[in-house]
């Protein structure tokens, strides 16, 4: 006898059995029994099986349950060793078994014959799939689950259905309890999200309140608001401005700062204590000549400012002093040129300046002469290492007066690399040139608060020696106020 065992997977218990009976008959036990879990897709629901374990003792075909008639399992061979007599005369040993099946009625051993299948019995039995197993002399049968055959009793029918029935409602109320657990989820975000824009949106109304209440702290009264507004059309830096309303708010009262007229003599009151203004240049008796140094960046027109301060003293008729001019200036092409054309006109001599031991030797040829004016090359504020050139030539010129010359058409930004760069060489005081070529002069105004340098001369053409003038608070005048009486009548208002 060979023993067969097999598991069976199953929604119930009774499911299970069934799938056993009809595959192997009535002749299994039942050796063990277990829930197992199934995932569904995704592993997002999980359903939970029964699993069986039987012992089959005999294979039956699985169509067994399909036909009317019994399958008689013939008795066990008898042999000597497994022989024991038999109390009950009722059944003998050698007596056939007859297998009862449920709804039929039991026949004999004799009776048994191979079964056969009716049409309608085969069309009785669902085929779900385009191939079927076929076992023994079984119906084909599909391999998805098939619909109840007609050997089962309509309660047992009804049974199933009702199994069916709970096994979907039990699948409804997890899907709904997964979508409720979904929906708490987004509940629970949507509820977080709305805390952080009321959040958010407390403190934008902190932020306005405070920032409202930091403007009206801070408002600038009348008079400054329309002073701010002035000083950037002459193109004032800001940084300047707000130093320049800093000291007027320290300074002067509420009533004086309300007034655009009293406001704007004020401005004209700290404008004219805060802007340096050098004299001119004087000759003076000494044992040895007295240096004018030129210096600035390329394009400025220092040769051109060099002639017209030589003119001052070398075309007086009333006092005739003994000059020359020196030329650093050996990087420009046509400098010299240009430089001899003007020493022609004051018939004064040129000398080329080309190492530090021809500096030397031209400061001692020279150094009976009243003047020496000192022209340079041009050098970029960004050269470090002209910078440093320049530097060491005009350290060993002694008893000199070095001038740095800025163009009134630059930005404020680069006047103050300007400044900064050629502070490293050193020089005295400032020439403002090209006054004529801009209408606003905010960004030197701005330098010169900056740097607090003093500005010695303003040159404003081309004509030798007319387009030059001493420096003065009264050409700021011109330009940062009486420059405005055409516009408005803020000219008829100041009080100089």
């Amino acid at each position: 006898m060979a023993e067969i065992l097999d598991t069976i997977v199953a929604d119930t218990s009774f499911e299970a059995e069934e799938k056993a009976r009809k595959k192997y008959g009535n002749n299994f036990e039942i050796i063990n029994s277990k829930n197992v879990v199934q995932k569904s897709h995704f592993g997002f629901l999980a359903k939970q099986l029964v699993q069986i374990t039987i012992r089959v003792n005999d294979h039956f075909p699985n169509n067994s349950l399909a036909n009317n008639e019994p399958y008689i399992i013939p008795a066990p061979p008898i042999s000597p060793e497994t022989f024991s007599p038999v109390t009950d005369n009722s059944m003998a040993v050698e007596e056939q078994k007859t297998v009862y099946r449920a709804g039929f009625g039991n026949i004999s051993n004799s009776n048994r014959k191979r079964p056969t299948y009716s049409k309608s019995q085969i069309d009785r039995t669902n085929v779900d799939s385009l191939r079927g197993i076929q076992e023994g002399d079984d119906i084909p049968r599909g391999t998805k689950q098939q619909t109840l055959n007609s050997q089962y009793s309509d309660s047992t029918s009804d049974f199933l259905n009702a199994i069916n029935d709970l096994k979907r409602i039990r699948q409804t109320e997890a899907h709904s309890e997964s979508q409720i657990k979904l929906n708490n989820i987004a509940t629970k975000k949507i509820d977080e999200l709305q805390k952080q824009m009321e959040n958010l949106q407390s403190i934008v109304r902190d932020f306005v309140e405070s920032s409202s209440s930091f403007l009206a702290a801070n408002q600038l009264p009348p008079g400054l608001s329309y002073l701010e507004k002035e000083l950037h059309e002459l193109e004032i830096p800001q940084e300047t401005i707000k130093d320049l309303f800093k000291s007027l708010q320290l300074d002067c009262s509420k009533d004086t700062l309300g007034e655009s007229k009293a406001t704007f003599n004020a401005l004209h009151a700290l404008l004219k204590k805060r802007l340096s203004i050098c004299p001119q240049f004087e000759l003076k008796k000494s044992s040895r000549p007295q240096v004018i140094v030129l210096m600035g960046p390329t394009g400025v027109g220092k040769t051109t400012t060099i002639a017209k301060l030589a003119a001052r003293f070398c075309l007086n008729p009333l006092k005739r002093i003994k000059a020359c001019f020196f030329n650093i200036d050996f990087y420009k092409l046509g400098a010299k040129d240009q430089l001899l054309a003007y020493a022609s006109i004051f018939e004064i001599p040129v000398e080329d300046i080309t190492s530090i031991d021809n500096l030397n030797s031209c400061l001692e040829k020279h150094k009976n002469d009243d003047l020496i004016i000192v022209d340079t090359a041009g050098r970029s504020q960004y050269a470090e290492k002209d910078l440093e050139e320049l530097r060491s030539y005009l350290i060993r010129i002694p008893n000199a007066t070095k001038y740095l010359a800025l163009s009134s058409t630059s930005k404020y930004s680069d006047l103050k690399e300007i400044v900064r760069c050629f502070g490293r060489v050193g020089y005295d005081h400032l020439i403002l040139t090209k006054t004529d070529e801009t209408k606003t002069i905010g960004p030197a105004v701005g330098l010169l608060l900056k740097s607090k340098k003093s500005l010695a001369y303003i040159t404003h053409g081309q004509q030798v020696p007319e387009d030059y003038q001493p420096a003065n608070f009264k050409f700021f005048e011109d330009r940062l106020f009486n420059s405005r009486e055409n516009n408005d009548d803020l000219g008829q208002q100041l009080i100089y």
